[in-house]
């Protein structure tokens, strides 16, 4: 049948072009194929005088026919860049644009990005590429409790947990990386593994220094089993401290052979350019163009089997911001922003009573609660203050991206008081 005849070719090319991806590919993403089916067939006929191909509504005109209402709400953008679907996998020119603004930073050889429905469905479109009930998960402890929705209820991977800080003494503020504790995990993985690495971490709010990042390249090469190395950078370009990494650590990784691993890079707009309701983000591969190919086709027909075609309006935004020459000092202005709310939190923690994570980056810092964490959440409610608790290392997770500069003292003061 040619849908098991097309998926046995993608993996025997994979095979051979990245022997690490192919190893590490679950039973569901050895089956993934993208179908030759309306999309391929839309597209091939996109420039013939009659398309009666894609169910989508056209004028006399072939342009876009949306209803007035809601094109009266659309500034700048055209009906058919809002109205009508784009490409599987996302529109090209932001899937180009994405990836020139990943390869200003550094250069290797990676796939052209996937453009994906947030981040979330980029770690769950890389769950059910590479995760079985056979595959060791390497997560960290504190860790966003999606990952555990993703990775272990949803494919029911074996959740190894390491703890992301560790240090001497009770005070978590003079913690560091915790290379020990990834290098252990790595060492339980039985058969094959994912390691996901959040930097900037959520809810931690720490990214390791480049000596820290050297030495978890030689933690990750220590692995006797095929690994993918899945890199969740929703926060990437807001480290505040001089000391942190500034840059993706894809860039340290990929000098990793391919035969034992495969790097995942899953990153957006959600948070690097505050599109939160855009749900815009991408996932790119590091490795060569064959692989590329066969990678980027496994993703697409993941989206094309769950979402299908992802929002047009957005993606059209997007671009329309990668092409701004204002788009870079928007968003220093709105990093500086953040950074002075987190200097400023610094500060005030470092003179107040309260034992605190050491924080560096991202939106957040922990505070430990010696009487629970839900239950102090609970108690600031009453006091109209709003956190969130994390229960397995008994804290509570301030955001200080939602809360203003000037108000950060008397939050802190309640919380101070009521903890």
């Amino acid at each position: 049948m040619p849908k098991i005849n097309r998926a046995t070719k993608l993996n025997q090319q994979l095979a051979e072009a990245h022997p690490a991806a192919f190893q590490c590919l679950s039973s569901l993403g050895r089956r993934l194929f993208f179908p030759q089916g309306i999309p391929v067939q839309a597209a091939q006929a996109k420039n013939c005088r009659f398309n009666a191909t894609i169910g989508q509504l056209s004028d006399d005109f072939g342009k876009a026919l949306p209803l007035p209402v809601m094109a009266e709400s659309i500034s700048g953008l055209s009906n058919e860049e809002v109205f009508l679907y784009q490409a599987q996998g996302g529109r090209k020119d932001l899937r180009q644009l994405w990836k020139e603004r990943i390869e200003k930073e550094f250069k290797a050889t990676i796939s052209t990005p996937v453009t994906c429905m947030g981040l979330t469905q980029g770690l769950s479109i890389a769950s059910d590429l590479f995760v079985d009930s056979d595959t060791d998960v390497l997560l960290p402890n504190p860790r966003w409790g999606n990952y555990d929705l993703i990775f272990d209820t949803r494919r029911q991977g074996r959740i190894v947990t390491y703890e992301l800080m560790s240090g001497e003494g009770d005070d978590p503020s003079k913690w560091s990386f915790n290379l020990a504790g990834i290098a252990q995990a790595i060492s339980k993985i039985q058969k094959k593994g994912v390691l996901v690495l959040n930097i900037p971490s959520n809810p931690v709010g720490y990214t390791p220094n480049l000596n820290e990042c050297k030495q978890l390249i030689d933690v990750i090469r220590s692995a006797k089993k095929p690994l993918v190395i899945l890199l969740d950078e929703a926060y990437k370009g807001m480290e505040w401290d001089d000391g942190c990494i500034k840059h993706s650590l894809i860039q340290e990784l990929s000098s990793l052979e391919p035969e034992r691993f495969l790097v995942l890079k899953i990153d957006g707009a959600t948070k690097e350019m505050f599109f939160f309701g855009g749900r815009i983000a991408f996932m790119t591969f590091v490795c060569g163009p064959e692989a590329a190919a066969i990678l980027e086709e496994k993703v697409i027909a993941s989206i094309r089997s769950s979402v299908s075609a992802l929002p047009s309006p957005s993606q059209a935004m997007m671009i329309k911001a990668l092409k701004s020459p204002k788009l870079d000092a928007e968003v220093a202005e709105i990093r500086a922003m953040l950074k002075e709310r987190y200097l400023c939190l610094k500060d005030i923690l470092e003179s107040s009573s309260l034992t605190h994570w050491k924080f560096n980056s991202a939106f957040f810092v922990l505070i430990d609660t010696p009487n629970g964490a839900e239950e102090t959440r609970i108690k600031l409610l009453e006091h109209d203050v709003g956190v969130v608790s994390v229960a397995s290392i008994g804290a509570i997770r301030l955001s200080y991206s939602t809360v203003p500069k000037e108000n950060l003292a008397e939050l802190i003061s309640i919380i101070e008081k009521y903890i």
